[in-house]
């Protein structure tokens, strides 16, 4: 007799990763399956992560500020250092774009202080290699880079030690709800447990399919990233990260060498995504129309499926219509810096509690992450 646990989590990405951890610390059974040899092949391990209030929509905005507190003092023994490092964040904006500009700002000012508008001799002082024309900038100093490999482990290793056990090459076949349980059926092998939680990012419609589950329209979206070499002369050192405030790009140091990307969302199938040299040509032409820097040397390119649904806030909770079979999908561009109080939101949820209350401070509703908002139609 397979022996039965709480919860099979499917996906050992971030997401997966994060709430096996929470839901053992809630004293649940849990189990994750990985469909490749390690942990984290796709998104979160393509992810050029950063910790950045500004980006997303309103949902997004509250589970990020409620992620602060763990990245400023994550678990004993978690990782071994700081899993921020300080960057800052620079939007840019043309003449026609600053009511864009000031969108963005009125927006995050409601809830950090210390963002602000600056003009045109703020921005090149930052960036003293960037072209005429920029008119103002939107700076929030509080942005900062994310050791994802950190996270990562930090969740792995602390979710073992409680007893979560991974499995790998653990791709899923077939999904039966008999009685309770579901039987989960994986290379020959089969797992039981009375819930399901869904975190398989790209794949997550295709794994409700097989749960007899109605897809909720996930949306997978291919972006491409590069490292260039950084041209003799060029001190990238004091960069911040730096974004057309119509996110048609974004770039930052990274390691001496200048990480770049076109900020693409190409639609894709939930695949193993690859960088084409177009989109990696892309990204570099952006780069330069903006900064007086001629990039000669790629030094590495790749690229990764970003997944969302229709109004890009994650989707959270039990399905609707379903018993057993929950949902934490559709994280987008936002899944690593959300990944801390998305994890705790989710495992509370999936335990039958409500919403921490260090969530509902910044606005955290389990209705606007619920899959019923794409349910009850």
């Amino acid at each position: 007799m397979t022996e039965s646990v709480d919860f099979v989590v499917v996906g050992a990405g971030m997401a997966g990763a994060s709430i096996a951890y929470e839901l053992s610390q809630l004293g649940a059974s849990v189990i994750v399956l990985e469909a490749e040899a390690h942990a984290a092949y796709h998104t979160t391990g393509r992810s050029a992560a950063f910790y950045m209030v500004g980006y997303g929509n309103d949902v997004v905005r509250g589970i990020t500020l409620s992620s602060e507190a763990f990245y400023g003092n994550p678990p004993e023994d978690f990782c071994e250092h700081p899993l921020l490092g300080p960057l800052g964040a620079m939007y840019l904006a043309k003449p026609l774009q600053l009511p864009q500009l000031q969108d963005v700002y009125q927006r995050v000012s409601q809830c950090l202080d210390n963002v602000e508008l600056v003009d045109e001799a703020f921005v090149y002082d930052k960036l003293p290699e960037l072209k005429p024309g920029v008119a103002a900038g939107f700076w929030e100093p509080n942005s900062r880079e994310i050791d994802v490999a950190a996270l990562l482990g930090g969740y792995i290793k602390l979710a073992t030690r409680a007893g979560v056990t991974f499995v790998y090459n653990a791709r899923v076949s077939s999904l039966e709800r008999i009685g309770d349980s579901w039987i989960i059926s994986s290379e020959g092998r089969e797992f039981c447990a009375r819930n399901i939680v869904n975190a398989s990012g790209a794949w997550a419609d295709k794994l409700a399919n097989l749960a007899g589950a109605v897809p909720l329209g996930m949306e997978p979206k291919k972006r491409t990233v590069c490292v260039a070499k950084t041209p003799e002369g060029v001190d990238v050192s004091r960069w911040p990260l730096t974004i057309d405030i119509d996110e048609t790009f974004y770039f930052k140091p990274e390691s001496g060498n200048i990480l770049i990307t076109p900020a693409d969302e190409i639609p894709s199938e939930p695949v193993d995504a690859y960088a084409e040299d177009i989109d990696v040509a892309l990204g570099i032409a952006r780069f330069e129309e903006a900064m007086d820097v001629k990039i000669t040397t790629v030094k590495r390119q790749w690229a990764g499926l970003r997944t969302f649904v229709a109004d890009r806030s994650p989707v959270v909770g039990y399905d609707s219509q379903v018993a057993g079979f929950f949902w934490l999908a559709g994280q987008g561009g936002y899944g690593i810096q959300m990944a801390p109080a998305l994890a705790k939101l989710a495992a509370a949820l999936a335990v039958g509690r409500s919403v921490p209350d260090f969530m509902v401070k910044f606005g955290v509703t389990s209705e606007s992450v619920s899959p019923a908002r794409y349910q009850n139609d």
